[in-house]
């Protein structure tokens, strides 16, 4: 069983904080991370991460805001929904992208978040060689559980 994954983005408002003039003052919130329930939803993000090697730079920017979005409340505070956004993962990430931007956040902490989300998404869809061993046989009807 994998840990609950949380990911650090500066999303909460710190009256304490200074910043440049029309900057807003943010400190870091934990995110909890819920992983899609849905296997084309967690396909969607993986195609479009490898996708956005071929495009420009932010396309990876926007595929990582997009797994902010999908995977922790910050999609339902930016008021934007992947099936708004025709279940694209370009455009809904953009739009999540630009609601981060204006909330103060840096474009890296985006990438951080976004990459450690993305990692726990690769891992469950692709099994570590030792998941695999121990899950080996039990694809069998009546197939006694695998014993370590």
């Amino acid at each position: 069983m994998r840990t609950p994954l949380q990911v650090q983005i500066l999303t909460e408002p710190d009256p304490k904080a200074t910043a440049a003039a029309g900057e807003p003052r943010v400190r870091p919130r934990l995110h909890v991370v819920t992983l899609p329930a849905s296997h084309a939803d967690r396909q969607d993000l993986v195609v479009s991460y490898f996708a956005s090697k071929e495009r420009d730079g932010m396309a990876r920017a926007r595929v990582y805001a997009a797994a902010i979005g999908i995977t922790t409340r910050i999609g339902r505070e930016s008021g934007v929904t992947f099936g708004g956004c025709d279940c694209n993962v370009f455009v809904y990430g953009g739009k999540v992208f630009d609601y981060l931007h204006a909330q103060g956040v840096e474009p890296a902490h985006i990438g951080t978040a976004g990459g450690a989300i993305l990692d726990r998404i690769f891992e469950v869809l692709a099994p570590s060689a030792d998941e695999v061993k121990a899950a080996e046989g039990n694809s069998e009807a009546g197939a006694a559980p695998a014993t370590s």
